[in-house]
């Protein structure tokens, strides 16, 4: 966690923030004033508050860990309780790299991120959790396009442009995408959890393409992972506004307050990308031997 965070930037203009602090010690419950923006439960942990105050957005999860993200100077810590760290490899992790990203001009999106076999140009694949992202990205990896990220990737807009970069992690494998492509064995790192879920290793994987990490390019397509269907896998043109719909859905929380201006933000940069980018639904036939090739065809005929 802390080499992500101090190796951040990418592709930006001006001096480079300084790094995020990582502390052990039990977290301040003082300057609690604010507005609370959110309110909730963490898929493993306590409860946490998401509340802004005039210098910071804070997320706090009683007395085991205190996220601090300074709204202006790209800074931020994190003081979490000895015993509690892993909290930070869950949602709270999350948080804290979304808002230093946030601070850079820079968008953290539930996404997987594929760079073009033989071209220049990256290609977001989106769709909610448990559609099979992880699945088709590891699939399509095994076709020629380069792996970014699994699962999250960062929009940098520019001057005229918009660029993707990966957001380095190991990817999550569930059994049933472990059966659909069974040369992922030689990368399974350990036992299947509770979840039926493990992670891999992708470099210890014959014949997958891996990015080189921090890979930035320019943004080429946006892809809507759809329903399945019967037959060939098949990958056609998708309208913005129904692609912004679900893209956006996926992506942004309203709080208890309304949608929080960090959000705002975020939205503005999937806008941004959305109409950048031509956008298209892929829909995986009987195989997914032909997802990569079908993806190519759709995207270079329109």
């Amino acid at each position: 966690m802390r080499a992500l965070l101090n190796g951040l930037e990418r592709d930006t203009a001006g001096p480079s923030p300084q790094p995020w602090r990582l502390e052990r010690g039990r977290p301040d419950l003082t300057g609690m004033e604010g507005r609370v923006l959110h309110e909730g439960q963490m898929e493993s942990g306590p409860r946490f508050s998401l509340f802004q105050t005039a210098d910071a957005l804070v997320l706090l999860c009683g007395r085991e860990l205190r996220i601090e993200a300074d709204r202006m100077g790209g800074t931020g810590r994190a003081i979490v309780a000895p015993g509690s760290e892993t909290l930070l490899t869950g949602q709270a992790g999350v948080f804290m790299v979304s808002a230093a990203l946030d601070s850079m001009g820079q968008q953290l999106v539930h996404a997987a991120a594929l760079a073009r076999p033989g071209g220049a140009g990256a290609i977001l694949l989106a769709a909610p959790s448990g559609a099979g992202k992880t699945t088709t990205s590891l699939a399509l990896a095994q076709q020629g396009f380069g792996l970014m990220s699994d699962d999250g990737a960062v929009l940098c807009p520019g001057a005229g442009r918009v660029a993707v970069w990966g957001l380095p992690r190991r990817p999550k494998v569930h059994r049933a995408t472990a059966a659909l492509l069974p040369a992922l064995a030689a990368g399974l790192l350990g036992d299947w959890d509770v979840a039926g879920e493990q992670p891999l290793d992708p470099a210890r994987i014959s014949g997958l393409r891996i990015a080189p990490p921090g890979l930035v390019l320019p943004l080429e397509a946006l892809v809507w992972l759809g329903a399945r269907r019967a037959g060939t896998t098949r990958c056609v043109p998708m309208g913005r506004d129904v692609f912004l719909a679900g893209f956006a859905v996926d992506n942004l929380n309203r709080g208890v307050a309304g949608v929080p201006e960090h959000q705002l933000r975020r939205f503005e940069a999937i806008s941004r990308a959305v109409g950048h980018a031509p956008t298209y639904e892929l829909q995986i036939g009987d195989q997914l031997a032909d997802a990569g090739e079908a993806l190519m065809r759709g995207v270079d005929q329109a």
